[in-house]
């Protein structure tokens, strides 16, 4: 998966807003929409596409989806 994928990815996971546009450098916790519920779905997403558990800790120290990206990147052979 690419990294424009990817952010597609994280995007689809903002359940309340159909219009939302994130680049891959976009501080995805600035939006609005931005909830736990919606952290707990980025996280599930990338268990299910990457078979990796990404840790709470490690995902709060990521602020965008290049970040979650090149974090899953380093951590898996994907």
């Amino acid at each position: 998966m690419d990294l424009q994928k990817f952010t597609t990815e994280v995007e689809a996971q903002f359940m309340d807003c159909e219009d939302i546009k994130l680049l891959p450098d976009t501080p995805f916790r600035d939006n609005d929409y931005f909830d736990s519920l919606t952290g707990m779905s980025i996280l599930v997403m990338i268990k299910d596409n990457f078979g990796y558990q990404m840790s709470v800790p490690d995902f709060l120290n990521c602020n965008t989806s290049s970040d979650l990206y090149n974090h899953i990147q380093q951590n898996t052979n994907e």
